[in-house]
């Protein structure tokens, strides 16, 4: 399975939600007031932020349905509705998709992607892989 995986995966990137910082020297400038109940909202506050991108890339088997209305793992219970791509990822890419904050989007073929639904766990011998289904975002 290792090298079945090794030989027709694909990379795909997994964007997290982005990391919002406070720039320095505009903490020391920013007057609260308007918190308080004075004064007026100030709308270069958020002039006042930085937004550091969080992805990584993995290695998927991705797969787009010839039939789309056909069940391609019944034991699992995932069919193909119209538009809808199957990855199959294993444990190193579920753990970054499960944990570290919300994932936004997964891109591969230059497309953005979002994930419907949960995981499933399949087992080939030992080796957990798990099935994520996505639909394209437009």
């Amino acid at each position: 399975m290792g090298d079945h995986f090794d030989t027709f995966s694909r990379s795909i990137t997994v964007h997290k939600e982005s990391k919002k910082e406070v720039n320095s020297t505009a903490e020391a400038d920013v007057n609260l007031d308007f918190v308080f109940g004075y004064g007026e909202e100030q709308p270069e506050l958020q002039l006042n932020y930085t937004y550091t991108p969080v992805n990584s890339a993995f290695n998927a088997l991705i797969r787009y349905g010839r039939d789309q209305e056909a069940d391609i793992l019944p034991d699992a219970g995932i069919r193909h509705p119209e538009g809808l791509v199957t990855i199959k990822v294993e444990q190193d890419c579920y753990d970054y998709i499960e944990n570290n904050g919300k994932t936004e989007k997964i891109t591969f073929d230059s497309k953005h992607w979002k994930i419907i639904g949960e995981a499933r766990a399949k087992f080939y011998l030992t080796r957990p892989m798990y099935l994520y289904q996505l639909q394209e975002i437009r």
